[in-house]
């Protein structure tokens, strides 16, 4: 049975919905990443913006993972980062990812589906029909990691490396940087 997102909405329309809902859990994902590694290396967001954010998620995991490793992290909280990113390829959720998002679709000889071509693939790959509920399956599943990277980030907020970043915010703040000081208050109410 084909998933609906609207009762009476047409196949595209749901394509296209769950192409967003893809790309919305993606950028989620790929954030939480983006602040843990800032909040590991005691940055403020704005500083890992303009330092981390070249690197895609795949990168943005693994950087996360070294430097848990070398802040010691405790075990329980290296080793979640580390099962995301297993269970993240087991999923092929890059490739899925980047096929539904990147690809070329067209109308699809399947029905309630679309024909994804990717043009960097070749033989059957090239060209692939993905039904709405794949679709769905997909953006759930994006989801799922991004909710587990939301809690990896939330324990490390129990760590005692957040009580490291908030003593280096206020020598920052001794120093006499008032526009420092700004962020901080920023950066907390941000938390809140």
């Amino acid at each position: 049975m084909p998933t609906t997102l609207i009762p009476g909405e047409d196949d595209q329309t749901a394509v296209m919905a769950l192409i967003g809902y893809v790309c919305i859990q993606w950028a989620v994902l790929e954030t939480t990443f983006l602040h843990l590694i800032g909040a590991i290396e005691l940055m403020l967001p704005e500083e890992a913006y303009i330092v981390f954010a070249g690197l895609d998620c795949r990168q943005r995991i693994s950087k996360s993972l070294v430097l848990s490793r070398h802040h010691k992290f405790p075990n329980r909280l290296t080793n979640r980062i580390e099962q995301l990113r297993k269970d993240m390829d087991k999923a092929d959720i890059f490739e899925l990812r980047n096929t539904v998002v990147h690809g070329a679709h067209a109308a699809s000889e399947q029905p309630h589906s679309t024909k994804i071509m990717m043009a960097r693939y070749s033989g059957p790959k090239r060209f692939q029909d993905f039904s709405i509920t794949d679709l769905r399956d997909i953006g759930e599943n994006v989801a799922r990691f991004a909710l587990e990277a939301q809690l990896i980030f939330e324990d490390y907020g129990k760590t005692s490396r957040v009580k490291e970043s908030t003593q280096h915010l206020a020598r920052e703040f001794k120093a006499g940087n008032l526009g420092l000081w700004v962020k901080i208050k920023q950066h907390f109410r941000s938390r809140a």
